[in-house]
């Protein structure tokens, strides 16, 4: 479990008990929100505090989360006892600034934004009872930017209808100026989203590809985990792919059997189905057969493509008739047949067949998703996906250098047998 220490820092007056007494309420430390006018805080405990209604020792109280312990240090606001907040400072990893949204910015809000700078202190500035009446948030900001930094930036303010809330652009500008680190990872974030988009890539860096390896190791299964369920579920796919749709080509084309024609009606008509239309039906067969959360629910509902069998039926028919005869007279079985004459002169048809089942194969994310509950049995494009759908904007960097990985392997195999592709294209009538 993470563990914090951040320090509650005001000038006098601004809430800072109050703010105190509310976060350890939200986190189930104490069971009724405490005030200083009626001396009942739950920090502010020593009888001089509550006669005065000031905190004069800092006080420290355990905040859970699920995977965070945060040790809160609530520290005196007054002048009188700056020592005794200043001691504090050496164990803080953050501090919360508190301003009163009414006061504004005051002289010992300077001089304790200055101590903070001085111990390198990351600070979150605070603004509490901004609900009463003469306070301006406009001013107030500008009093912030102009006494304590020129950067300071209004988190309150999201973006519509934004139920993760997503920062803004001007708040992700303001952020990055503040150090080169994040100006640096900006401008190549800002690429990204750069309309209208450039073709040569200005801040060129490898830091998303980096940052996507250390992410993935983050997680308890490395990222090379995926890529091999991935490599292992395309390549064991596309062999009994091509396996298949060769050996129902020659069935289709060349043999005479009662439901060929039924048979190949029902080919046809799946072509007209997407994968969501039998989403269900694939769900309610993996389960039957009992391979849910197995390899075999990766391969099974891909081994056989309707578009990838008519193609190289009509690479198939193509083939004469007296060849298959003149091997049959020969003494060659259905098998020879395949292997010497019907696999050689359909090679563009089969090639564009394993670049469509590749591809298809690749690109799918059905299966971990409906099929697979077990995270090493996962592929990467399933992995690609959470980063992307978690972190749309925040890792868009990483999804933009994982979506390249899946990309160039479906590049590669296109290459490599774009000849034969547009053979069939051309010889098939498909434009």
């Amino acid at each position: 479990m993470k563990k914090l220490v951040i320090g509650i820092l005001a000038h006098v007056d601004a809430g800072k008990t109050t703010l105190s007494e509310r976060l350890l309420y939200l986190c189930g430390v104490i069971r009724q929100i405490g005030r200083v006018d009626h001396g009942d805080t739950f920090l502010d405990n020593y009888e001089l505090e509550k006669e005065r209604g000031i905190t004069i020792f800092s006080k420290q109280a355990i905040l859970k989360t699920e995977d965070v312990e945060v040790t809160l240090l609530d520290t005196p606001g007054h002048v009188d006892f700056s020592a005794e907040m200043e001691r504090t400072l050496q164990v803080l990893d953050y501090a919360i600034l508190v301003i009163n949204g009414m006061d504004g910015v005051q002289s010992h809000t300077m001089t304790l934004w200055r101590l903070l700078e001085r111990y390198q202190i990351p600070t979150f500035l605070f603004v509490n009872k901004m609900d009463q009446n003469g306070t301006d948030h406009d001013a107030l900001l500008a009093d912030l930017k102009a006494h304590l930094h020129e950067n300071c930036v209004d988190f309150g303010k999201i973006q519509e209808n934004d139920e993760e809330n997503t920062l803004t652009p001007d708040q992700m500008e303001n952020i990055a100026v503040c150090d080169e680190t994040l100006l640096e990872k900006y401008l190549a974030l800002g690429e990204l989203f750069r309309f209208p988009p450039t073709i040569f890539v200005h801040n060129p860096t490898l830091d998303n590809f980096k940052n996507l390896f250390n992410l993935a190791g983050a997680t308890g299964i490395p990222m090379s985990r995926y890529f091999l369920n991935s490599l292992i579920v395309t390549v064991l796919t596309v062999i009994l792919n091509v396996i298949i749709t060769i050996m129902a080509a020659y069935v289709f084309s060349k043999k005479k059997f009662k439901i060929k024609g039924a048979l190949w009606e029902i080919n046809q008509a799946a072509l007209m189905f997407v994968m969501t239309a039998v989403a269900i039906p694939r769900f309610i067969i993996i389960v039957k057969l009992g391979i849910y959360n197995t390899w075999l629910a990766h391969i099974l509902p891909l081994i056989a493509m309707p578009v990838g069998l008519f193609l190289v039926k009509q690479f198939v028919d193509g083939i004469p008739d007296a060849l298959i005869e003149a091997a049959v007279v020969d003494g060659a079985g259905d098998i020879t047949i395949l292997r010497k004459v019907i696999i050689p002169l359909t090679r563009p048809a089969l090639a564009t067949s394993i670049v469509l089942t590749f591809q298809a194969v690749w690109n799918n994310v059905e299966s971990s998703n409906n099929y697979i509950t077990n995270e090493t049995l996962r592929t990467l494009n399933y992995y690609v996906n959470s980063i992307s759908v978690n972190n749309v904007v925040a890792a868009a960097g990483i999804s933009a250098a994982a979506s390249m990985i899946l990309f160039v392997p479906n590049l590669i195999i296109f290459i490599c047998m774009q000849s034969q592709v547009m053979n069939t294209m051309s010889h098939s009538g498909i434009k």
